[in-house]
Order: structure tokens, then C-alpha cells, then sequence
């Protein structure tokens, strides 16, 4: 009966400790879960702050904060490769850098775009040129948008411009912005390396950035 009263015993502290064990593993699934909820709602409720600004941004053309919320945007929540930047807030970004001219700026942004670039993005671009009367950019920017090879040349909608303005003659090979101004101090590395990301999208997806009804209007 001692034996038996013994092994009772232990068997009654051993069934407290398991479930004690059961207690504290339960507790702590519950507490990681809350947690992690917490650091999800967190993270929504700053992603939606930084979009909601950067609407205003691109309302009233603050283009320095624009830029400054997207990288923001793109870093938050576990770094650029775990977040997917909306659509819109590229947009948003765009317009304000458009509003104020800064070609290197939006060419910047389609560049980090991605194969998220597409026509409207590049009209964007186009714009810009449009207000600046940067003709060669423009050209250069509809070619690659057409998946035609970017450089100099007389290319089919060289000709269709020369004739829709008027000249005699359509633009020579020395004119071509990617071409004769590549080199020079007007034609920086942003808008090369956008000019020629633009070709890339066009070659490997060429409905993505085909220009439109716009496009043509900002380039004529």
C-alpha cells in the first residue's frame, strides 16, 4: 500500500507539471499572435499614412517629400524586396515631380518602376520633355516605347513629326538624342538609363508601354 500511495503521488505531480507545460505553451502562442497582429496593424495603419501623403504631394507638387515618402514606402515593412509599391503611389509621385519639371527626377521613378512601368509612367516623361522643349528626349523616349532600336537615324515617326510640323526635312541621324547628345552634359545618366530601360520593357513586353493617343500629342 506504501508503494502504492508513492506512486500515486508521482504520478499526480507529474500530471501537474504537464499541464502547467500546456499552460505556458498556450500562453505564449497567444502572446506571439497578439504581437505579431499589433506589428501587422502598425505597419497597414504607416503604409496608409505615407500613400494618404503622398496624394496630397502629388495634389499640390511637393515633389522633394514625394520622393522622400516613396523610398520610405519601399522600405517599410521588412525592406524593399518584401514590399510591393501601389500603383497609385507611383503616380502620385509622378505628377508631383512633373508639375514642377524635374525630367531626371520621373525618369528616375520609371526606372525604379520597374516592370511596373508603363505608358502612363512614360508619358509622364514625355510631358516633362513637352514643357521643357526637349524634342530630342521626346523622340528618343517614343522610339523605345515603339520597340524601335534607340539611337540616331531617320525612324518612321521622325518622319511622320517632320511632316506634321511642316519641315522639309525629318530629323538627321546627328540629331538623335540618344545618339549625338548621349554623351554631352545635357543628356544625364537618369534619362539614358531610363531611355534605354523603356526599350527593355518594350522588347520584353511591348503592350505594356505602347504609346497612345497622349503619347503622340506630348511628342508632336
Amino acid at each position: 500500500p506504501a508503494q502504492k500511495t508513492q506512486t500515486l503521488r508521482h504520478m499526480f505531480v507529474l500530471a501537474v507539471c504537464v499541464s502547467s507545460l500546456v499552460r505556458r505553451t498556450i500562453t505564449l502562442k497567444r502572446l506571439t499572435f497578439q504581437t505579431g497582429a499589433r506589428g501587422c496593424t502598425a505597419c497597414a495603419t504607416g503604409t496608409e499614412a505615407l500613400l494618404t501623403s503622398l496624394r496630397a504631394c502629388g495634389k499640390r507638387g511637393r515633389w522633394r517629400t514625394a520622393l522622400e515618402l516613396v523610398e520610405e514606402l519601399e522600405q517599410r515593412c521588412g525592406g524593399a524586396a518584401g514590399v510591393t509599391v501601389p500603383p497609385g503611389a507611383w503616380r502620385d509621385a509622378l505628377l508631383a515631380c512633373r508639375k514642377h519639371k524635374r525630367t531626371e527626377e520621373v525618369a528616375g521613378l520609371v526606372v525604379r518602376m520597374g516592370e511596373r512601368a508603363d505608358t502612363s509612367a512614360c508619358n509622364e516623361l514625355l510631358q516633362c520633355a513637352r514643357l521643357s522643349g526637349d524634342y530630342r528626349l521626346a523622340l528618343s523616349l517614343w522610339r523605345a516605347m515603339c520597340g524601335e532600336a534607340v539611337g540616331g537615324g531617320r525612324g518612321s515617326f521622325a518622319q511622320q513629326v517632320a511632316t506634321d510640323v511642316g519641315k522639309t526635312e525629318p530629323p538627321a541621324a546627328a540629331d538623335g538624342w540618344a545618339g549625338a547628345v548621349a554623351g554631352a552634359a545635357a543628356a544625364s545618366d537618369a534619362l539614358r538609363a531610363c531611355v534605354q530601360a523603356v526599350a527593355a520593357r518594350a522588347a520584353a513586353a511591348p503592350l505594356s508601354v505602347r504609346p497612345d493617343t497622349q503619347s503622340y500629342g506630348h511628342v508632336l
